[in-house]
């Protein structure tokens, strides 16, 4: 479902279907530009830090919304966790076990 207002999908979050919501929630990070700070490592700071700089905002972006994207008794697996990177390999870890 799209929100006409801001051009946002929505999506159930992640509860049980891991499968079907890491699709569309990589899908939403794709379409939001968000899925490098997943996907990609992040870029030296002194040698590229507009790159850096950029990833990084990119990263708690994307972070924040794996942190909302998730049912309640999924917050303990991510709650250590440090970037939406390190967010996304746990929850893998833990529904795919």
């Amino acid at each position: 479902m799209v929100d006409a207002a801001n051009n946002e999908f929505h999506f159930d979050k992640l509860d049980k279907d891991y499968g079907t919501w890491a699709m569309l929630f990589q899908a939403s990070l794709e379409y939001n530009e968000l899925w490098e700070a997943i996907d990609e490592p992040q870029p030296e700071a002194d040698e590229d830090p507009t790159g850096a700089a950029a990833w990084k905002k990119k990263d708690k972006r994307g972070f924040g919304r794996l942190k909302m994207s998730g049912a309640m008794h999924h917050l303990p697996t991510i709650q250590h966790c440090g970037s939406a990177r390190e967010a996304w390999v746990a929850l893998v870890s833990v529904s795919t076990a």
